[in-house]
């Protein structure tokens, strides 16, 4: 096994597919070298040899995720039997239900058949914005499957949540625009916000630091506080203009709003106050900003923690899961969502 392993990470997949098969040939049966032989199997594209290998895991030891994952993903994408993917990352989930790449790919898997899925999705996405709410995909997707539950009112409030982490994330402010139309309530006011934004981004664009762009600018800041882009960008405007003191009001107001996100790089100018936090934290970086307050803010989404959890928990909870369905009448969807990919195991043994 530690042969096979070893040549896997060196990406010498015939040495490794016959090193782990010698390994369980050998027995007695071994969860990670099964599971080691099921990835390297799927990815030779022997998809059906990697469906046999993370079975023969399972029998072995029943409670890792990453191999429920695995195997509904092969399902899911290569064999084409997505009921059956289905029950495997239900399963994967209940074993290590805080994963980040778990929630996401059990979601994306739903929200492709949101009529079937419906009920699942919500309790999905609804844990998955509690667990990680700065997650702008997250709190549009659960936005949509509560439109899909003509939960119209929590619906709004995730998308107005999605846009205020990633005030340039397109989908979630069609999904919103669509919202009212669908529900006979009135225009979320954010929409307009946004377009505001779009119209000061574009001034900025030109280098347009006049009076009438830093008011615009500051008129958002008021109607939006919880837009931390809206606060940084008004900040960034003062400080252009010379107004240092107000403007590390709004800067330190930004960082407040989203202590991760905001500006890594920092007009040396800036007080010191609003450098010290500044300097703390990645906002303005991830916005797209330059030095002096130039450039456009850049659409950014967050990233997957590619980190993987190897939980050994027993799953206690399957059975209950692994078969839980739900179903609603189908609407249009506009869903965003990343796709699934088989993980490798981090274990040495």
């Amino acid at each position: 096994f530690f042969a096979g392993f070893k040549l896997v990470r060196m990406d010498d997949l015939p040495q490794a597919q016959r090193a782990l098969e010698r390994s369980r040939a050998w027995g007695p049966r071994e969860v990670n070298a099964l599971y080691e032989l099921g990835n390297v199997y799927a990815r030779m594209g022997r998809f059906n040899d990697a469906e046999n290998a993370y079975r023969q895991a399972l029998d072995a030891n029943a409670g890792y995720d990453e191999i429920y994952f695995n195997l509904g993903t092969v399902y899911n994408v290569n064999l084409g039997r997505p009921d059956q993917a289905a029950k495997f990352y239900q399963a994967s989930w209940a074993i290590n239900p805080l994963s980040n790449e778990l929630d996401n790919a059990l979601s994306a898997f739903y929200l492709r058949e949101p009529a079937k899925y419906l009920e699942p999705a919500l309790g999905v996405l609804g844990e998955a914005v509690r667990d990680f709410p700065a997650n702008s995909n997250y709190w549009n997707n659960y936005g949509y499957v509560l439109s899909l539950a003509k939960r119209w009112s929590e619906a709004e409030d995730a998308y107005e949540r999605a846009l205020a982490i990633s005030p340039d994330l397109a989908t979630a402010e069609r999904n919103l625009a669509g919202l009212a139309a669908q529900s006979g309530r009135p225009r979320a006011k954010v929409l307009d916000v946004l377009a505001d934004m779009r119209s000061v981004d574009a001034a900025i664009g030109r280098r347009d630091y006049s009076d009438a762009i830093v008011s615009a600018a500051g008129s958002i800041a008021r109607r939006a506080p919880e837009i931390a882009k809206a606060r940084f960008v008004y900040g960034s405007l003062l400080l252009a203009r010379g107004r240092s003191a107000e403007a590390a009001a709004q800067l330190e107001a930004a960082v407040a709003r989203e202590p991760g996100r905001a500006a890594a790089r920092v007009n040396p100018t800036t007080p010191h106050c609003a450098r010290q936090a500044m300097g703390r934290c990645s906002w303005a970086q991830r916005a797209g900003w330059q030095r002096r307050g130039e450039g456009k803010a850049l659409r950014c989404f967050p990233r997957l923690d590619g980190r993987i959890t190897n939980s050994r928990r027993r799953c206690s909870r399957a059975g209950s899961i692994i078969s839980r369905t739900g179903s609603a009448p189908a609407k249009e969807a506009i869903p965003e969502f990343r796709n699934s990919r088989l993980r490798r195991s981090t274990s040495s043994g």
